[in-house]
């Protein structure tokens, strides 16, 4: 049974999809959801966080908040993080960490060449979580 699910969300159009699934998914259930996001920094930071990462913080944190208004009525408890670093190693490192059993998030559309190159997001999760993931289209 599914009791614990992370929802990758970072306000595009197929994280609103994967935001609506998770709420089906866990309407009517004792279930706890996080919804995840991430501010994608590449490299380390060290020492206070520059004035923009700030910013970008406190929009995530907004969106996220935005985004939780769906899951108000459904019983179920919800938690919002805001993680800085790599988006796909932040997903899997929360996953693991808080024991979820499944994640849910948007698969993005890129470039054939970008994702030929790097990889998706969606896809690498899928990859390598240590757990269940759905993909919100």
């Amino acid at each position: 049974m599914i009791k614990k699910l992370l929802v990758a969300y970072d306000g595009s159009d197929s994280a609103k999809k994967a935001v609506g699934l998770a709420a089906l998914i866990a309407e009517g259930r004792p279930s706890v959801v996080t919804l995840l996001g991430v501010v994608e920094v590449k490299g380390t930071l060290d020492g206070e966080l520059p004035p923009e990462i700030q910013e970008r913080i406190a929009s995530t944190e907004t969106m996220l908040q935005e985004a939780s208004k769906r899951f108000s009525e459904l019983g179920c408890t919800l938690d919002t993080d805001v993680r800085v670093g790599d988006v796909t190693d932040t997903i899997l490192e929360m996953a693991a960490e808080g024991n979820y059993d499944l994640i849910v998030l948007g698969e993005k559309a890129r470039s054939s060449l970008v994702e030929f190159f790097l990889g998706s997001t969606a896809y690498n999760v899928s990859r390598r979580a240590p757990c269940s993931v759905v993909l919100a289209k």
